[in-house]
């Protein structure tokens, strides 16, 4: 039976990553130039990844597309694997959790280990 709920809570947690890595996919498409001249430039928080698409504010800046694809791409290389790895400590814990012979003990190490 504890197999069948970890499944079970694995499917959900999946499903519910699927659903706002779409939601999170659309808020972090473009950057934004903010009121105050700054540049917001989001993250997709399922992935980490951010987006490539070059501001065209930045021209009157001087910053050239292959200055901002070396930052984008170096952003990628740190948060895209952190986020990944998350994800799947999210999923270990979700497991552990539903196993019926985990006590409380090897929990809170298998916890630690996830931090």
């Amino acid at each position: 039976m504890g197999c069948c709920m970890a499944s079970m809570a694995t499917n959900m947690m999946e499903n519910a990553y699927a659903q706002q890595g779409q939601i999170a996919a659309q808020a972090a498409q473009q950057p934004r130039q903010l009121a105050t001249g700054d540049t917001l430039v989001p993250m997709n928080y399922i992935t980490g990844e951010y987006p490539s698409v070059y501001p065209s504010w930045f021209n009157q800046q001087q910053i050239t597309t292959q200055t901002w694809t070396q930052l984008i791409q170096a952003l990628n290389q740190v948060t895209m694997p952190a986020l990944a790895q998350s994800k799947a400590n999210s999923l270990n814990m979700v497991n552990d959790a539903m196993k019926p012979t985990l006590n409380v003990n090897t929990a809170m190490n298998r916890n630690m280990q996830y931090q």
